[in-house]
């Protein structure tokens, strides 16, 4: 059995995804986008990943955050990052990230 890359809770209007994993990278990249799209079956409106747990992403896990955001988007939802740390913070600046993808500070 593999071991979950997320944990979700569901508010009234929302979903507040969790990352485990504060170091991920391509090792993880298809099951990272298997167990966030399997949240897709959500009726919720809201959707938040919280980062606080994060320390270090590659550009694959990048690629999956980006793919994960359009999925959401074409369903007129709303993706939120939030509690990012101060380096995931620089990481979504640097990478222009922060530009594309809602980010709460």
């Amino acid at each position: 059995m593999a071991i979950a890359l997320i944990t979700t809770k569901e508010d009234r209007d929302s979903l507040t995804i969790s990352f485990v994993e504060s170091k991920m990278t391509m090792h993880i990249s298809t099951l990272l986008i298997k167990e966030l799209e399997d949240t897709l079956s959500t009726t919720k409106k809201n959707i938040y990943i919280d980062m606080e747990a994060v320390d270090a992403i590659d550009s694959s896990i990048v690629g999956v955050l980006v793919r994960f955001h359009k999925k959401v988007k074409e369903q007129s939802r709303k993706l939120v990052f939030r509690n990012l740390t101060p380096t995931m913070v620089e990481l979504f600046k640097l990478t222009r990230m922060n530009t594309y993808l809602n980010i709460e500070t």
